[in-house]
């Protein structure tokens, strides 16, 4: 995964604007599910080169999350995060030829939300991120293929999860407009834990 370093990074800055008792650090591990439109890709590559386009992609990529979180009542708590997931693959083939173009998709950025709990085990979030999407593209089909190329850009996201202790949590989060186009969104499941 990319911009590890960034996320320590961060975790040292907001551990020092935030030094107080009850500010905590998480992590969360767990899969983002990109959704970026695959169809209408391959769609268009079969109208430019005038061939069936077949692809696969991959469902889930890992991630992984490290956030702050500082109450500011008994039920709210304020969250900042940096979350990047490792690259989500779609190859494209055509027919009556052996050329393929493969396309990683990552995504990573801050997020900033309030994490609401009406219940001590349940608990809802939301927000907004400025994600960046990446799409790194190797290969052609038919003297065709697409540029490599990253949005970044302010989006929103809302979930739900499950607090099953003071430190273990697991949830969902659905993130709209990823880089800022509302043409990208994604899911993401994971398990956290809070220091």
């Amino acid at each position: 995964m990319k911009n590890s370093i960034s996320a320590i990074i961060l975790s040292c800055c907001v551990s020092t604007a935030f030094a107080a008792d009850d500010f905590h650090f998480g992590i969360e591990s767990g899969l983002v599910a990109s959704e970026i439109h695959v169809d209408d890709v391959a769609q268009s590559l079969a109208n430019k080169t005038g061939r069936t386009i077949y692809y696969t992609r991959e469902r889930g990529a890992p991630s992984f999350r490290i956030f702050g979180t500082f109450p500011t009542s008994e039920n709210v708590n304020i969250e900042i995060g940096y979350l990047n997931t490792s690259s989500t693959n779609v190859d494209f083939s055509a027919s009556l030829t052996t050329d393929t173009i493969n396309a990683a998709v990552e995504i990573s950025g801050l997020d900033f939300g309030i994490k609401y709990n009406p219940k001590e085990s349940f608990y809802l979030k939301a927000g907004v991120h400025r994600y960046k999407i990446e799409f790194n593209v190797t290969g052609q089909i038919a003297g065709y293929t697409f540029v490599s190329s990253s949005k970044t850009g302010i989006g929103q996201f809302f979930g739900a999860g499950y607090q099953a202790n003071e430190h273990l949590t697991v949830g969902i989060n659905f993130l709209a407009s990823i880089g800022g186009n509302s043409y990208y969104s994604a899911s993401y499941a994971y398990v956290g834990y809070q220091f």
